[in-house]
């Protein structure tokens, strides 16, 4: 089960209430300026889980150092957790590419 996400450098988290990751299942976390959302590759949209009061705007990896926290539990060996970052890039006019 999925407790909280979070990141230690600008303190959002992003919280979840009674989620559980099936075995084989994987669940997405996209924060960009485009939105936000949660999917899993089984159950699609889990947004349903993410707690009101969420920082879910906020959450964002800043330059330089930042420290991505994880809560969870569960009887499973086979969790894993892994993050993925776009880098953005601005043009010469200071605009999102």
């Amino acid at each position: 089960s999925i407790i909280s996400v979070g990141n230690a450098r600008n303190n959002s988290v992003i919280y979840f209430s009674d989620v559980t990751i099936l075995d084989g299942e994987v669940m997405f976390i996209r924060c960009d300026p485009g939105g936000f959302s949660v999917v899993s590759n089984w159950r699609g949209d889990m947004s349903s889980f993410v707690v009101p009061g969420s920082k879910i705007t906020s959450f964002v990896v800043e330059p330089g150092e930042n420290s991505i926290i994880f809560y969870g539990y569960g009887p499973g060996s086979n969790a894993a957790v892994s993050i993925h970052v776009q880098k953005t890039h601005w043009s010469i006019d200071s605009t999102r590419l």
